[in-house]
C-alpha cells in the first residue's frame, strides 16, 4: 500500500483545503496574518545579525528560510 497520491488527488485535496480556509473569519484571518509576519520578521532580523555577526552574508542568507520554514511548521 502506498501514501503517495497521483496529481488529481492532490488538486483535489489543494481545493478542498483553499475552499475550508476561504471560510475562515476576517478576525481569525488577521491574527495568523499578523503572527506570520511577525516570524517573519524574526527569521528576517535573526539572518541580518547573524550575517553581521559573521561578516559573511551567505551565512545570513542560509538562516533566512528559518522564519519561512516556522511559518510553515505553525
Amino acid at each position: 500500500m502506498s501514501d503517495s497520491l497521483v496529481p488529481s488527488e492532490i488538486v483535489e485535496k489543494l481545493i478542498t483545503l483553499g475552499a475550508a480556509k476561504s471560510q475562515h473569519a476576517i478576525p481569525d484571518l488577521l491574527i495568523r496574518g499578523s503572527l506570520s509576519g511577525a516570524l517573519l520578521a524574526f527569521g528576517t532580523s535573526l539572518a541580518l545579525l547573524v550575517s553581521s555577526q559573521t561578516h559573511v552574508p551567505f551565512v545570513g542568507a542560509l538562516v533566512i528560510p528559518v522564519g519561512f520554514a516556522i511559518i510553515v511548521i505553525l
